[in-house]
């Protein structure tokens, strides 16, 4: 009894691993078209939260997927979501009037095009 109870564990287990490595294995363009697909039928019944959510899914696979990139051009890619969001942070202290934050993002800013050229000028 206890053989058969550990036996069906440890095959639910293998299973769920099996699953996961196999969704992982999936392309970049499948993970997203499940999600368009999900998006679609959140859409379909106006679940706000879930549509806020498969959005942020949707644009991590973009930023983030990396199976069919080069290390450089993955590396590339965070960079330049890196750039964009602190583009967004200057703006956003800016229009705070927080001159401080501003120029300690701009120098961050800077790094990250200096990186960016960087990995460009290796191509």
């Amino acid at each position: 009894m206890l053989q058969s109870v550990k036996f069906l564990l440890s095959a639910s287990i293998l299973t769920t691993v099996s699953i996961s490595l196999a969704y992982a294995a999936q392309s970049c363009d499948l993970k997203k078209q499940e999600l368009e697909n999900q998006l679609a039928y959140a859409q379909k019944y106006n679940n706000t939260n879930r549509i806020a959510s498969l959005q942020a899914a949707i644009d991590r696979v973009d930023r983030n997927c990396v199976n069919n990139k080069t290390p450089t051009q993955s590396q590339q890619l965070k960079i330049q979501h890196k750039i964009d969001r602190l583009e967004q942070q200057i703006q956003a202290a800016e229009k705070k009037g927080d001159h401080k934050t501003a120029n300690q993002k701009q120098v961050q800013l800077n790094r990250e095009y200096v990186k960016l050229k960087h990995l460009q000028s290796q191509n």
